[in-house]
């Protein structure tokens, strides 16, 4: 998926994954390759310590801190050079977790880079081809916060009373925010005269008008089904039943064990007592609730004093390899203003090729950059195909349609995408099969929304 993506828009990229030499015993290595489209340019066999870090590394260790990252004197030149003849003065560098990734996942790979090649921005290949651009005159975006008490506080809600006019300064970009907070932040922000300034344009939600439906049970990190269950994200699917989520951003730990990512909040928005425990939300649990929520786009902040940094940028990476969109890993400490975070954002509603920002990681689709190099060829996927054939949606969707509408087109858009991953046509009888099935079901779909679209109007 993410290699026909590289290759059909010669993107020059920095490809990792994780390799075993001969033996159980032997050490583990990180392949680096550097492309540039199909050529591959040049390739290094990297031990642990090349990368700062010990043979047997095991991220989940690391709580409140990180490992010193960096690649090692002796291997640096090498990349520099070989990045800088797959640039060819590009305006992007793109970065590629290939499988096997294991504790890759959890590195700072663009943090590492940028004293080896400079300051160039470096944007992920996404794991779908499918390339769904935004298409709404005003931006929906929920900020869910968590200060969990088994972690350290952060002072979520200072950090908010940053992000909220960094994000509503942006040019060119009409966004309405949806807050979701712990109910102790929620009655410090509402009792902050700054943000009554925000107008309408800023919308608190009360926990206190969560519907209570029982004690949550404790579950591990490991909950591997798509099933919804967690109260505070069953809280905002209820809550945006009126409007659309365009984007979803999270602000709060990440956690990390046997190789299973999470986010660690609180039991619930409306009860934060347990000193031990926090609750935790899977990467599958996540991808369900976007999907029910038909968000666009999904990003996590990495407070200062997470209790587990590495195992949030891990989760970032894992939602991204579950489901077709923008994903965005930000990381608090080295953003003081959120500024990055804001413009990060306001580049990504305006489709612009983003600009070098230390503190911001991205998974995203060449084709929604429409300043980034003109790809040689765009020949659309199957999942494009369908989607594009059979889902005509609006060049641009208005905040007076029904929100229904837009979230079943989004529904609809990450089921094909997983659906039909890779780009091969369908060949056998049961691939076409398959795929004049999908046709059929979006054809019948688009017909009921444009229906209802003539009522509506």
């Amino acid at each position: 998926m993410a290699e026909e993506i590289k290759h059909q828009n010669e993107l020059p990229t920095v490809k990792l994954s994780l390799g075993l030499e001969g033996s159980a015993s032997s050490a583990a290595t990180v392949q680096l390759e550097i492309d540039r489209g199909a050529d591959v340019l040049g390739q290094l066999t990297l031990s642990f310590e090349d990368l700062g870090v010990h043979p047997e590394f095991d991220p989940a260790s690391f709580r409140y801190e990180e490992p010193p990252f960096r690649f090692s004197e002796h291997v640096r030149g090498d990349i520099e050079r070989m990045v800088g003849s797959a640039l060819k003065n590009g305006p992007l560098l793109w970065l590629q977790l290939n499988p096997p990734v294991g504790h890759l996942a959890s590195m700072p790979w663009e943090t590492m880079l940028e004293p080896v090649v400079g300051q160039v921005p470096i944007v992920r290949i996404p794991n779908f081809l499918l390339n769904s651009p935004l298409t709404v005159d005003v931006v929906d975006m929920v900020i869910c916060l968590s200060e969990p008490k088994a972690k350290d506080p952060f002072a979520g809600a200072e950090f908010l009373r940053k992000l909220v006019p960094a994000l509503l300064g942006l040019s060119r970009t009409e966004l309405r925010l949806h807050i979701f907070t712990d109910a102790k932040t929620h009655s410090r922000l509402q009792t902050d005269p700054s943000l009554g300034a925000f107008d309408k344009r800023v919308l608190l939600h009360d926990p206190a008008y969560l519907k209570e439906e029982g004690q949550e049970e404790k579950r591990s990190a490991a909950d591997a089904t798509r099933s919804v269950r967690n109260p505070w994200l069953r809280w905002i699917v209820d809550e945006m039943r009126e409007a659309t989520a365009d984007v979803a951003h999270f602000v709060t730990h990440g956690y990390l064990q046997k190789g299973q990512s999470a986010l660690a909040l609180a039991a619930s928005p409306l009860e934060n007592k347990d000193p031990l425990w926090a609750h935790f939300i899977g990467p599958g649990e996540l991808a369900a609730f976007l999907d029910q929520l038909g968000a666009w786009s999904v990003g996590f902040t990495s407070p200062p004093f997470n209790f587990s940094s590495l195992g949030l940028r891990q989760f970032f990476d894992d939602v991204a390899r579950l489901r077709a969109g923008p994903v965005l890993h930000h990381e608090a400490s080295g953003d003081g203003a959120t500024d990055e975070l804001a413009s990060a954002y306001a580049d990504l509603f305006l489709g612009q090729a983003p600009a070098f920002r230390r503190t911001v990681s991205m998974y995203a689709h060449p084709g929604l950059f429409v300043e980034s190099e003109s790809p040689v060829s765009m020949s659309s996927s199957v999942a494009d195909t369908l989607v594009t054939k059979w889902l005509d949606e609006p060049a641009t969707v208005s905040a007076e349609d029904s929100v229904w509408t837009t979230s079943t087109q989004r529904y609809l858009e990450q089921t094909v995408a997983r659906m039909f991953p890779v780009e091969v046509k369908p060949e056998s009888h049961i691939q076409k099969a398959a795929a004049d099935g999908v046709a059929q079901a979006l054809k019948f779909v688009n017909e009921v929304l444009s229906k209802h679209a003539e009522v509506d109007t």
